[in-house]
């Protein structure tokens, strides 16, 4: 009762300070961080050693709440109004990043090929926690609307989010088992990504066929959806397959085939995310360790802003044939900057399979999310009323 009792107290607190930080206008995520930190210091045992003892268990539950989220929001209608711009927007700033960051990470800090190419996948992504509801508020508000530059970041920042976790559990896979033989990765990844849609795309014409002709309530239909998608995982890293895209998949079917409790599941997820975030971004305060940050010297910051200037590029780029101003382009530079939930839940992966470089992969990791989420959280408030028209 008292380790129950513990965690609860350091959620609490967690998410408190997750409040003082909004109330100076810092993302609630720096807050949580902040306490994991601080817990990690002043307890040493008890509740942040069972927390992070069962980390990777835990983000990786949290990781397939994120993506099921991010299907369940891939509405055919926005993807369709954002069209190619969406599609642009969420591939080529993130392959732009992860290139930059792949030859920075192989040049500047010395990890080997295949661990830069899975860490420049890992840490490329935009944070879907700090994008997604802000695109959401400027929608309410009416900014952008006329040329839709919110459903183009929504549909894009889901877009960028299902590519990188899907490439970088397929390159990690590779980084550990040794295998470098390009034939072999052509002919593996194709089969991989088959592997993890097809047992997706099942699961959820059971799960729609199910809710169709059985009544049950939202919190059944969200029991049965979680224990569908943990043994979706399980199935389908026994076959070695790309199981994330499966999960994303299969909340776009579901969405696409019972919209009404898609959205039943939406919104509790929703409420779920609530506790999943706060317990996110205190394992990621736990495990950081400002002494390994230090180590691991100016050159890393150098790493990551050489990123950040790549993903600007490449925005840029995406954006030139679209019908967005050169005002509207900038916005969506300074929307794409924040890091925060993926390198949270995938950071520690790679420690945990057993990656020679997964410590400093960790650590970059956090200093990603420390380095952007402040910056693009800020930017993108101050920039959205000065950059985008109010419709």
């Amino acid at each position: 009762m008292q380790i129950v009792f513990s965690m609860l107290a350091l959620m609490l607190c967690a998410w408190l300070a997750g409040r003082v930080a909004q109330r100076v206008r810092l993302p609630a995520v720096l807050g949580m961080i902040a306490v994991g930190l601080l817990f990690r210091y002043l307890f040493e045992g008890g509740v942040p050693a069972a927390l992070e003892s069962n980390a990777h268990l835990l983000k990786s539950l949290i990781l397939t709440v994120i993506l099921l989220r991010a299907g369940l929001g891939l509405r055919w209608q926005t993807l369709r109004s954002a069209g190619l711009p969406a599609l642009l927007v969420g591939t080529v700033p993130v392959m732009a990043e992860a290139c930059g960051l792949c030859f920075a990470l192989h040049g500047w800090l010395g990890l080997s090929w295949s661990a830069a190419v899975c860490t420049a996948c890992m840490l490329a992504a935009v944070s879907p926690a700090v994008v997604m509801p802000a695109m959401l508020d400027l929608q309410a508000a009416g900014y952008g609307q006329k040329r839709g530059i919110t459903s183009i970041m929504l549909a894009g920042t889901a877009i960028d989010n299902v590519l990188v976790i899907t490439l970088f559990t397929i390159l990690l896979g590779f980084a550990t088992t040794g295998y470098s033989d390009f034939q072999s990765v052509v002919l593996t990844v194709p089969l991989s990504i088959l592997k993890g849609l097809v047992p997706g795309l099942v699961v959820a014409v059971l799960l729609v066929f199910l809710f169709k002709r059985v009544h049950l309530v939202a919190n059944e239909k969200v029991l049965v959806s979680l224990v569908a998608v943990v043994a979706m995982v399980e199935l389908g890293t026994l076959i070695q397959g790309a199981v994330l895209l499966g999960v994303v998949a299969m909340g776009v079917v579901l969405l696409r085939g019972d919209e009404k409790s898609a959205t039943q599941l939406n919104d509790k997820l929703n409420s779920l995310w609530f506790f999943a975030q706060i317990v996110l971004f205190v394992l990621i305060g736990l495990s950081t360790d400002p002494l390994a940050i230090q180590a691991s010297g100016w050159m890393s910051v150098q790493v990551i802003a050489f990123g950040l200037v790549c993903r600007a590029a490449g925005i840029w780029l995406a954006t030139h044939w679209s019908v967005l101003t050169a005002r509207e382009r900038l916005f969506c530079v300074f929307a794409s900057l924040p890091k925060g939930t993926v390198q949270a839940a995938l950071g520690g992966m790679a420690l945990a399979a057993g990656l020679p470089e997964g410590r400093l992969i960790l650590t970059l990791a956090t200093l990603s999310i420390v380095m952007t989420v402040p910056v693009g959280a800020i930017a993108l408030s101050l920039s959205a009323p000065r950059l985008l028209s109010k419709d």
